[in-house]
């Protein structure tokens, strides 16, 4: 925890230096039985028709921090941001549309 964080002497990198945050991965090839084909909303009310949806899509999830203020090495505050997505590659009906896309913006800040 003290080097993800660069609370332990000799793990500092700088400001502005985009580090790991959360998982980063790719599956080229996921199967699911519980896609959303009739979303609804309360001032939008439920969609008619079912969208068409594809059981197999890609799922992805893309996520990085980086230090963005240093003060007198008690305080650091970090940015960071995670993206994870559901893209119907597979379905060729619905020009490959993504599904469903969850954005993760922080701010957080951490005392030494």
């Amino acid at each position: 925890m003290g080097r993800r964080w660069e609370l332990d002497s000799g793990t500092e990198h700088g400001l502005f230096s985009i580090r790991p945050h959360k998982q980063v991965y790719l599956l080229p090839v996921r199967y699911t039985t519980n896609v959303n084909n009739q979303p609804s909303s309360p001032t939008q009310g439920t969609i008619p028709q079912s969208l068409g949806y594809s059981n197999t899509e890609v799922k992805f999830q893309f996520s990085a921090k980086l230090k963005a203020i240093e003060i007198k090495e008690r305080f650091d505050l970090w940015i960071a941001y995670a993206q994870l997505s559901f893209f119907q590659m597979y379905n060729k009906s619905k020009s490959a549309p993504f599904r469903e896309s969850n954005y993760e913006p922080e701010i957080m800040g951490v005392i030494h």
